[in-house]
């Protein structure tokens, strides 16, 4: 049995085929459907060492030259007991001012005058010995026309005292 279909019917389907196809374009012939792609992705690979890593760095140093040697030594010197460890191992400081010090070895008699010039502490020297102690001694009038503070003239052991045994 043969089955004819209206040619209208044909016609219709192929009609309605074309307008649904026609509206998938955009006029030039070219696909118009528009596909959305989800965004992209951000994957972190971690990639460990299989090796240590050996980093080399070069430093070039270019120092300033100093001016000539025009500085002045220190007008007055440090008075902590670290800065007469060149006379004694363990130095006790009993009067600085700057000029002038009065330093010895811990728990001992071995105490020395020092005067600071030129930038360092330089013992100052005895004018003799006491008769009685032996400890180091110095004459008054020689302390003070070297400008020796009062206060250390007055702890220094004096030359021809009557303390030292002389009667003067």
């Amino acid at each position: 049995m043969s089955v004819h279909r209206p040619r209208h019917l044909v016609a219709l389907f192929t009609g309605g085929a074309a307008l649904i196809l026609s509206a998938c374009t955009d006029g030039n012939g070219e696909d118009g459907v528009t596909t959305t792609a989800p965004p992209p992705e951000t994957v972190t690979v971690t990639v460990a060492p299989t090796a240590p890593a050996t980093v080399t760095t070069t430093t070039t140093t270019t120092a300033a030259t100093p001016p000539a040697a025009t500085s002045t030594p220190p007008l007055a010197g440090g008075c902590g007991s670290t800065n007469f460890l060149s006379e004694f191992t363990e130095p006790v400081v009993l009067f600085c001012d700057g000029s002038w010090a009065r330093a010895g070895q811990a728990q001992t008699d071995h105490v020395t005058l020092f005067r600071f010039g030129d930038g360092q502490w330089r013992a100052h020297p005895a004018d003799g010995r006491s008769p009685v102690t032996e400890y180091l001694c110095y004459d008054e009038q020689t302390l003070r026309a070297a400008g020796a503070p009062e206060e250390l003239v007055g702890q220094v052991s004096l030359c021809g005292t009557a303390e030292q045994g002389d009667p003067r």
